[in-house]
């Protein structure tokens, strides 16, 4: 017989996985208005500086850097402010826009499956934020190094990592499977894409006409690998918990019944006294 979504999600959605999914995301789903408050006074007032100082200002200094730049090549530091005048654009628009989904959070979304779903976006969206912050970084430091070709292939593996991740989310999400980790198999993707990338750069120097790259740019240059796997931690963690707090909300009254909740802790303090008030006029009428 075929069980319906609900009752896959009820198997892992317990009491304890709620609170641990809420406290992931901290004040952010708090049902406290003061908490929220200060959340997002933190979000924007330290959180979107460092965002821009990272993603804008830093990336963007990189063209004042003069041909004595002894820690990377003159070359990369030209390939960093490349890439990050492409993408600053893009930068302040997302910095923006999360100043303007930290405001919204604050207002009170009536219960603790609203809290908890929009407490996620906000933190999933900073998440999102912080991954393109070193986008003109990372990848920068990527070009410099090993050319456009290993730019190619450090950024395929990056859309393999992130595919595959997607693939087991979206299996999750369908089939209300538990979260599992990655196969082995992706280590002999690392590798191959490593041997592929070093291969060029020691033998074939196939697009390295304006790229000097220096020693110690052979480490750095794996700037997008790198970025691969902050996105797939950040995706592995969020999504998960992102998509316990969406059945969580869409099945908001059977989990209200299944797991006995009280007013307290479905509502908060104050709506729930408010809602004991209205229980105990109705009983002395």
């Amino acid at each position: 017989m075929k069980t319906s979504k609900y009752e896959n999600y009820r198997k892992i959605l317990d009491k304890k996985t709620i609170k641990e999914t809420a406290s992931v995301v901290g004040v952010a789903s708090s049902l406290k208005v003061w908490d929220r408050i200060i959340g997002s006074l933190l979000i924007i007032f330290f959180g979107a500086p460092i965002l821009y100082l990272a993603g804008v200002s830093l990336a963007g200094n990189f063209a004042s850097f003069s041909e004595d730049v002894n820690v990377i090549s003159f070359s990369t530091a030209q390939a960093v402010y490349m890439v990050a005048r492409n993408i600053s654009p893009f930068n302040k628009f997302l910095i923006a826009l999360l100043i303007v989904v930290t405001i919204t959070n604050v207002f009170p979304k009536g219960n603790l499956p609203r809290q908890t779903f929009f407490g996620l976006f906000n933190m999933d969206f900073l998440l999102i934020c912080f991954c393109v912050s070193i986008v003109p970084l990372l990848f920068g430091l990527t070009l410099g190094a090993y050319g456009w070709l290993g730019l190619i292939f450090q950024s395929l593996f990056a859309v393999y990592m992130i595919g595959i991740n997607l693939v087991k989310i979206t299996s999750m999400i369908k089939y209300g499977d538990k979260f599992k980790g990655f196969n082995a198999h992706i280590l002999a993707t690392v590798i191959i894409t490593l041997l592929a990338i070093m291969s060029n750069h020691f033998v074939f120097r196939i697009g390295y006409s304006n790229f000097v790259p220096n020693k110690i740019e052979l480490i750095t240059g794996l700037g997008v690998l790198i970025w691969s796997v902050i996105c797939v931690i950040f995706i592995s963690m969020m999504t998960k918990y992102t998509v316990y707090a969406s059945y969580f909300l869409k099945y908001a009254n059977q989990f209200y019944r299944d797991l006995d909740f009280t007013d307290k802790e479905w509502y908060g303090k104050r709506k729930a006294k408010k809602i004991q008030r209205t229980k105990e006029k109705e009983k002395n009428k």
